[in-house]
C-alpha cells in the first residue's frame, strides 16, 4: 500500500534522502539501489512542492482586479478551481465566472492579463525539490507527477520545464479530466502505474 507524506520537503522522506545522499550515484548501482529499498517510487504534487507558493505581490495585484482584500482572494480562488483544473471550462469562462461572483465585470484584455499572472504566480520553481527529483530519478526510483493543473499551466510546464523528463509518469487533471482526491478511479492512474510493483510515497502540498 502506498505511504503518504503530505509535505513539500525533502526531510519528509528520511530513508529515501539517506539513500540518495550517502550512496554513489554512478550508473552501475542506480537500479540495484532502488530495488533494495522498501520505497522504490515517489509521487509528487506540483503546487507548493515543485514550485513556491504564490507571492503576496502576485496575490495582491489579482485581488485588486476583483476589489477584494488579498486575504479574501486566495481562498475564493482555490475554492473555485475544480471545473477549471479539471478541464470542464476554459480560462475565459473561469475568469468571467469568478468576476461575476465578486460582482465585477472583466473584459477580454483583463482576462488575458489574469491568465498571464496566473501562470507567473505558479512558476517560481523550488530548485531544491527539482534537484532532489533529479537525484532520486537518477538513482533508479520510479517517479510520477500527479497534480491539479489547468490547461494554460500544463502547456506552459510542458514547453518550459525541461526537468519534467525526470518523471516516468505525468498525470495532470486538465488532461485526465479529473480532479485529484475527487476521482481516484481516474486521477490516481499514476499511483496505480507506479505502485503496482513498487511501494511508493506521495509528496503533496498539504494533508487532505
Amino acid at each position: 500500500m502506498p505511504i503518504s507524506y503530505h509535505r513539500g520537503s525533502r526531510d519528509s522522506l528520511d530513508e529515501t534522502q539517506r539513500v540518495v545522499q550517502n550512496r554513489p550515484m554512478h550508473a552501475g548501482n542506480h537500479h540495484a539501489l532502488a530495488n533494495k529499498r522498501k520505497i522504490s517510487a515517489v509521487i509528487f504534487d506540483y503546487g507548493e512542492v515543485l514550485c513556491r507558493p504564490p507571492s503576496l505581490e502576485h496575490l495582491a495585484r489579482m485581488a485588486e482586479v476583483f476589489h477584494m482584500r488579498r486575504e479574501e482572494f486566495f481562498p475564493a480562488y482555490i475554492a473555485s478551481r475544480n471545473p477549471y483544473d479539471g478541464g470542464d471550462i476554459v480560462a475565459d469562462e473561469y475568469w468571467r465566472r469568478f468576476a461575476e461572483s465578486a460582482g465585477v465585470e472583466v473584459h477580454h484584455s483583463m482576462i488575458e492579463k489574469l491568465r498571464e499572472w496566473d501562470l507567473e504566480m505558479w512558476s517560481t520553481i523550488n530548485a531544491k525539490m527539482v534537484e532532489w527529483l533529479e537525484a532520486i530519478h537518477s538513482a533508479g526510483f520510479k517517479t510520477a507527477l500527479l497534480s491539479n493543473m489547468q490547461s494554460d499551466m500544463a502547456g506552459h510546464a510542458r514547453r518550459n520545464f525541461a526537468w519534467l523528463r525526470h518523471f516516468d509518469y505525468l498525470t495532470l487533471s486538465c488532461e485526465a479530466r479529473a480532479i485529484k482526491h475527487r476521482r481516484p478511479d481516474k486521477q490516481h492512474r499514476s499511483s496505480r502505474d507506479v505502485g503496482n510493483r513498487w511501494a511508493s510515497v506521495s509528496i503533496d502540498r498539504k494533508a487532505r
